[in-house]
């Protein structure tokens, strides 16, 4: 008998046979909705459920929507005063195709080359770390040749984006005759600067790191500058710890006695949420309270270098949002730092904290929202040997 009854036990506990183990009031049944949402999406306690008799426990809480598949909630609830339980299986499905970060409409390969076409740009999906990427087209390395292809990029939900692209079969590299990335060759006085953007709503000002070197900000406040934004710190590897900037402290107390606003920024490499915080609290133990203009800048950039990364883009946004949560402890605001492109594509921001756009250019056509806009990175100004990026800031008041 003892043998018998371990093996029913053993069935009921392998098959799952029983849809809920809590024993709840004989009148009540719980009508649970469809449920099922989609990844990343919030999904509150109470919607899980059509009941408005019963009055359900932290009926505002977010469930977990980050795990595609099945999942289980147990909800809580009180009827006639007393309380119960009851466990909800809902499903979480991924509807959103991979990206192109970086894609390209050409690409040059040598005559018998072995090399991968997919290891030429850089993609990425909110859920898999790196979704599959193939070349679906003929082409003939062997042969020297045009071959019109195209990238497919495919995550495990089978969402799929495509890029067309030509592949050219080269028997030797063309010179590189590019004059370089960026914000260009042409220079921006700061003056032209202050002529074209300066006015009752605006400031216009610099950010600096160490490749400015020695600074005179008595020349630069005189030039018109009203702001500087001063890097703290950066790290060049999610496995380096943050360091200090060599000019952050001369930098930050000469534009202070200048009588200059002061913000500051720090470089990060992070590619967790914990990556992250550790690097907001080695800010904050450095700051030690003291207060800026504006907000702190968090700036990731580290792109080249994204996809030996191995992470999603759900985790590259929590990074960020585990940056700000870390620095509001102490009472500092941030904001995020990124191109135009970058903020469109890769940054999704959806708690609305403040954007420092980097576009270089006259005028910029970015549609979303920002707070200073970075809009030269080869900005002249006295006071400075060399080129400076130059910022404007709105004012919202």
């Amino acid at each position: 008998m003892k043998k018998i009854t371990v093996l029913l036990l053993g069935c009921l506990l392998i098959c799952g046979c029983t849809k809920n183990e809590y024993v709840e009031p004989k009148n009540i049944t719980i009508e649970e909705n469809e449920n099922i949402y989609e990844l990343y999406k919030d999904v509150f306690v109470k919607d899980l459920i059509k009941n408005e008799d019963i009055e359900i426990v932290n009926k505002n809480k977010l469930i977990n929507t980050d795990t595609i598949g099945e999942n289980k909630y147990t909800l809580e609830y009180e009827y006639n005063n007393k309380k119960y339980k009851h466990d909800i299986t809902y499903t979480i499905k991924d509807v959103t195709a991979p990206i192109f970060i970086r894609k390209i409409s050409r690409l040059n390969m040598l005559k018998d080359s072995k090399d991968d076409p997919c290891k030429s740009i850089i993609y990425s999906d909110d859920y898999d770390a790196l979704p599959k990427c193939e070349v679906v087209g003929e082409y003939d390395t062997s042969t020297t040749g045009s071959y019109n292809v195209k990238y497919v990029l495919t995550d495990t939900s089978d969402n799929s984006i495509e890029s067309n692209f030509t592949i050219n079969v080269i028997n030797e590299m063309p010179k590189n005759t590019s004059s370089g990335g960026g914000g260009g060759t042409s220079k921006l006085d700061f003056s032209t600067a202050i002529e074209r953007y300066k006015n009752k709503d605006t400031m216009v000002g610099i950010d600096v790191s160490k490749w400015q070197g020695d600074i005179d900000f008595e020349k630069v406040k005189n030039a018109g500058c009203e702001f500087v934004i001063i890097r703290m710190g950066s790290n060049t590897a999610p496995d380096k710890d943050m360091s200090e900037d060599a000019y952050y402290r001369t930098n930050l107390q000469k534009a202070k006695a200048a009588g200059l606003k002061v913000g500051i920024y720090s470089y990060s490499s992070a590619t967790t949420p914990e990556i992250a915080r550790k690097q907001a609290k080695w800010m904050k133990s450095v700051l030690n309270k003291e207060q800026f203009d504006f907000p702190i800048a968090f700036d990731w950039e580290n792109w080249s270098k994204f996809m030996d990364y191995n992470i999603n883009l759900h985790t590259l946004n929590e990074t960020f949002n585990a940056f700000y949560d870390e620095l509001s402890t102490d009472g500092y605001s941030s904001m995020l730092y990124g191109s135009a492109s970058y903020l469109n594509n890769v940054w999704e921001n959806k708690f609305n904290y403040p954007v420092w756009l980097a576009h270089y250019t006259s005028k910029t056509d970015y549609a979303g929202e920002y707070i200073m806009w970075q809009m030269s990175n080869t900005g002249r100004i006295d006071g400075i040997n060399g080129d400076v990026d130059i910022d404007v800031y709105f004012n919202k008041n």
